[in-house]
């Protein structure tokens, strides 16, 4: 972790102090405060939250890179993907989930507790 916060403070400064001759390319005279504004309108604008929302959803929950593989591979993998949300849901999660829709529930009726 120190060795990535050292080289992006290292690219940080680098980027800052640079000697470029068009005023329009020259970060450093621009100012930080102004680099860093940009920067956070690119990372939380209203694209870069759409954009992340859909890798999400194509490529996190519905697998597109599975789905162009092989459609079997896809089809396992999103059986084992809902295995797992259930288990997880239905008994990891149990007192919060499972217990509140269904009555007198206990996840482990076995071990005392």
């Amino acid at each position: 972790m120190a060795i990535c916060l050292a080289g992006l403070a290292y690219k940080i400064w680098s980027w800052l102090s640079v000697s470029v001759e068009d005023e329009r390319y020259a970060p450093g005279r621009r100012g930080l405060r102004v680099s860093l504004t940009e920067m956070a309108c690119v990372i939380f604008g209203r694209r870069s939250w759409t954009l992340l929302l859909k890798a999400l959803m194509l490529d996190g929950l519905l697998q597109r890179c599975s789905l162009a593989h092989s459609h079997a591979a896809w089809v396992a993998h999103i059986l084992i993907f809902t295995g797992f949300t259930g288990l997880v849901l239905l008994y990891a999660m149990s007192d919060l989930v499972t217990a509140k829709l269904f009555r007198g529930y206990t996840a482990s009726p076995w071990i005392p507790g």
